[in-house]
């Protein structure tokens, strides 16, 4: 038997994210460690496509060995820790409209401070 613990991570975040993490089709809570039997044998863990925290939403980016799927399948043989990286989405730029007859308006103002 191994331990395995998965934590989720967001940048900037020094608390434990919680979330679901699914190895060999059962789920657990992240950052937990998981009794993993038997050992060495290979298995498989998927992570969230996104956490929430703070009523944010953060997309899964990628692994702390860098690759980018939602599953890995690996042979532990050993205690072992996976980190899976979370990124914030970028807020969107909020519409500028136009408001009817604001150049007209400002334009109108301008005259008369001028002239006035």
């Amino acid at each position: 038997m191994v331990l395995l613990t998965v934590n989720l991570n967001i940048p900037g975040v020094k608390w434990k994210v919680p979330g679901t993490v699914v190895v060999d089709g059962a789920s657990y809570p992240s950052s937990t460690p998981i009794e993993v039997t038997p050992a060495p044998a290979v298995h498989t863990i998927t992570v969230p496509e996104s956490v929430t925290w703070e009523d944010i939403s953060y997309p899964f980016t990628s692994w702390g060995d860098g690759t980018t799927e939602l599953t890995k399948v690996r042979k532990f043989t050993a205690d072992a820790t996976m980190v899976a990286k979370y990124g914030a989405v970028a807020p969107k730029a909020p519409a500028i409209v136009p408001v009817a007859g604001t150049i007209i308006g400002l334009s109108i103002l301008a005259a008369l401070w001028f002239w006035g």
